[in-house]
């Protein structure tokens, strides 16, 4: 019984931990086709930003990271994909239903009148924010 534990509780230990478990790489996203490029947000805010994605049948666990940087707003979608998906037929993006990223980023309270917005994905979108009143904002 001890050399059972002895065997089975490390590899319980690792399959808890996600080794041995799906091989997931996480891939900038690929953006929806829209003219939605632009929003406006009050400075001095912590915003919400949704964006609108071309989800393929391999994508999954969508997430978003925005950042103000050099004074303008980066938003970088991301998609999962996992090894477990690979076999699914992959077609052409916006296979399935288009799926959304939620980040949150803080406006600097010194911020004004109009800044880029720049979308990076599976490729690049600039749009405009515009610096007055609101907490959220839903891009392409």
């Amino acid at each position: 019984m001890k050399r059972l534990l002895v065997v089975a509780l490390p590899a319980a230990l690792a399959l808890l931990t996600g080794c041995g478990g799906t091989a997931c790489t996480s891939t900038p996203a690929p953006l929806a086709q829209s003219s939605n490029t632009s929003c406006t947000l009050a400075a001095g805010s912590t915003a919400t930003i949704d964006v609108t994605l071309c989800g393929k049948c391999t994508d999954s666990g969508w997430s978003c990271q925005a950042e103000f940087v050099n004074n303008q707003l980066e938003v970088a979608p991301t998609a999962q994909q996992c090894q477990e998906s690979a076999g699914c037929g992959v077609a052409a993006s916006c296979a399935v239903t288009q799926p959304h990223a939620t980040c949150t980023v803080t406006i600097p309270a010194t911020a004004s009148g109009t800044v880029p917005i720049v979308i990076i994905g599976d490729s690049q979108v600039n749009g405009q924010l515009t610096i007055g009143q609101g907490t959220s904002c839903s891009l392409l």
